[in-house]
């Protein structure tokens, strides 16, 4: 029962987060089997570990797309989690004691804070500057994949109590699993209703926690869900960061996401990520930075970006030019009609479904509001997603001037980029928290604008199948022996990868044997000698990508010609050839040799 204690825990994230919350006093598969996310917590002093029965069950849970959150502890609080966590390959320090710290810390060296620099970027970390744990352990052997998520100082003030340094040890740790979810903590009192440094305020609300608990509860839910990365480049001084927009963030980490975000350019960041997130900043990226961007797109990556009027598209303007888009942000768009707050001509417009395009991302878009936003001068061979009114209500205006009517002006935009994709949308308070309408919801939840965002993330992920080519043999080839099949292969979703599946037609590709299946590389060794000879071979490659595939085939027929009757009998394969014609010569020698000797 995991919640004897956890009630701050219990009640912030179901009064505040929409969690509903049970608690199993005894083993119940069933009730596992309808939770989104399962909570194991350390056992006290007279622990119950888990049978290895119930960890085979719990990791099937997960496996299939569950969500777990383990609870650890140091010595004897933590016993009960040894078998559950080594069933997901995690070990703690069961013997050194807790880990202190002899800087940063509260009351005692074991009740440590950490902070920004022991926190690695992450959907579990956003918002959040600082955690406090009270006694906790740490992980001495996580899973190749695992990630940490919170780490102990490496400056040599991280101790075991019992002796021994305790440097660079994950107390927190991420773990995708299947199609499921864990996150392993090293310490149960960090999210409890104790007040163990005596500050007056309980655990869970010490530093971060409580904003740490939501995220993590929010990442695990979205288990089942396959995991994307969206990069939230800060490098150039955006006019939000991730901190100004957490609502959004989580609700992308509640689609399923995980966010990072870097605040020094990084191209290995960029290439690992699956979406790349811009905020319009005050500085532009150079040529060089721009350059890997594009490639990144070019490859299959997606790109979201936000900007406004004035001087806030300066910077997107400069990236935009590599994708042939222009915004015309000398003005923000008005309307006498759709819009309210400021008298007419109103900057806060509503948009409803005359003014939607036709693409995948506006599907269930009704209406979209902004707040006082820009729009496009050209928008090349993208798609407008939405556009201003064509009845002379809509207009551009820069806060004293009237600049002329803004009819049928594209205001949101995607287009394509080689494989990959790009969306922008010119309202940097389209992602905000901010009530400008005065309605008592934050732009972001105001009428479908949540609806629009997320569409526009799924669209950057959306699964399109591999594009294969056979390159030899493809047609007209006469072949004998052993050749390499070889043949191209990419996949427009950036980070997918592919295997492959070689078949051989005998019959002009009326009939097909599989060669080989579940290769990874682009050729084959493929030994003609084994087949009858005939002039009507054909090959086909099958690439998939685990969900979708793509294939291709010999544009025409080929022939073997292995044998010196056509049908059989002997090879005609030069090596082998060779190797016969040597043997001969051996063998006459030798006849010769020992003739000579008889004489």
């Amino acid at each position: 029962n995991p919640l004897i204690g956890y009630n701050d825990f219990a009640i912030h994230i179901s009064q505040n987060y929409g969690f509903a919350i049970t608690t199993m006093n005894t083993w119940d598969e069933s009730l596992v089997e309808i939770c989104d996310v399962l909570v194991a917590g350390s056992g006290g002093y007279a622990p119950i570990s888990y049978s290895s029965g119930e960890i085979t069950f719990i990791k099937n849970f997960v496996n299939g797309g569950g969500g777990l959150l383990i609870f650890s502890d140091w010595g004897q609080w933590g016993n009960n989690t040894n078998s559950l966590l080594g069933g997901f390959n995690f070990a703690r320090n069961y013997t050194g004691g807790y880990v202190t710290d002899s800087d940063d810390y509260t009351n005692s060296i074991g009740q440590v804070i950490y902070g920004s620099g022991n926190i690695a970027n992450h959907s579990a970390s956003i918002g959040v500057n600082s955690i406090q744990m009270y006694l906790g352990n740490a992980f001495t052997t996580m899973p190749v994949n695992a990630k940490a998520i919170v780490w102990s100082d490496t400056d040599g003030t991280a101790q075991w109590s019992l002796g021994g340094l305790a440097s660079a040890l994950p107390v927190a740790a991420s773990l995708n699993y299947g199609a499921g979810r864990v996150f392993a903590l090293a310490d149960c009192n960090l999210f409890n209703d104790d007040d163990n440094d005596v500050d007056a305020s309980h655990d869970f609300f010490d530093e971060g926690n409580e904003v740490f608990a939501a995220n993590i509860m929010n990442w695990l839910s979205a288990a089942g869900i396959p995991e994307k990365t969206i990069l939230v480049e800060q490098s150039h001084t955006p006019f939000y960061n991730v901190n100004n927009i957490q609502p959004f963030l989580s609700l992308l980490t509640l689609n399923g996401f995980n966010i990072r975000w870097v605040t020094d350019f990084s191209e290995v960041l960029i290439n690992e990520a699956d979406i790349v997130f811009n905020i319009n900043g005050n500085t532009n990226w150079s040529a060089p930075e721009k350059a890997v961007l594009e490639d990144f797109v070019s490859r299959g990556g997606g790109l979201f970006l936000l900007c406004d009027w004035y001087t806030y598209n300066t910077q997107t303007n400069d990236i935009l030019s590599g994708f042939g888009m222009v915004i015309n942000g000398s003005s923000y768009l008005t309307d006498t009609n759709d819009g309210w707050v400021d008298p007419p001509p109103s900057s806060y417009i509503a948009y409803g479904e005359e003014n939607m395009g036709s693409h995948a991302i506006m599907n269930g878009v009704h209406r979209i509001e902004i707040d006082r936003g820009c729009g496009f001068s050209s928008i090349g061979t993208g798609t407008a997603l939405m556009v201003t009114d064509n009845d002379g209500t809509a207009g551009w205006y820069n806060s004293t001037t009237v600049n002329g009517e803004a009819n049928a002006v594209p205001v949101f935009a995607a287009t394509t980029f080689d494989f990959g994709r790009v969306v922008v949308v010119p309202d940097i308070n389209f992602v905000s928290t901010g009530d400008a309408d005065a309605d008592g919801y934050p732009t972001l939840y105001d009428s479908d604008n949540d609806v629009f965002l997320t569409n526009a993330f799924f669209w950057f992920i959306q699964n399109r199948a591999p594009i294969v080519e056979v390159v030899f043999p493809n047609g007209g080839e006469q072949l004998n022996g052993t050749h390499h099949i070889m043949w191209s292969a990419v996949d427009p979703n950036i980070h997918d990868e592919m295997t492959f599946e070689v078949f051989v037609s005998d019959n002009n590709g009326s009939d097909w044997t599989s060669l080989v299946s579940g290769i990874y590389v682009l050729s084959y060794d493929w030994n003609t000698t084994l087949h009858d000879d005939a002039n009507s071979y054909m090959i086909r490659v099958v690439a998939s990508d685990g969900i979708t595939t793509g294939q291709d085939q010999s544009d025409n027929p080929f022939e073997l010609d292995n044998f010196l009757d056509g049908d059989g009998g002997l090879p005609v394969d030069p090596m082998l050839l060779l190797l016969i014609g040597a043997g001969v010569v051996i063998i006459v020698i030798v006849i010769i040799i020992i003739m000579k000797k008889k004489k």
